[in-house]
């Protein structure tokens, strides 16, 4: 079960920072460099 739980919150965590990526369109380069920093 840990594993599922694991691999749900992986999945919901990409959703977001995609969603965050769409959204800061105008700003792309610099999303990208800051979620490759961290």
């Amino acid at each position: 079960m840990p594993k599922k739980k694991r691999s749900k919150a992986f999945w919901n965590n990409i959703k977001f920072k995609y969603k965050l990526t769409i959204i800061n369109e105008n700003t792309l380069e610099e999303w990208w460099g800051f979620v490759f920093q961290s």
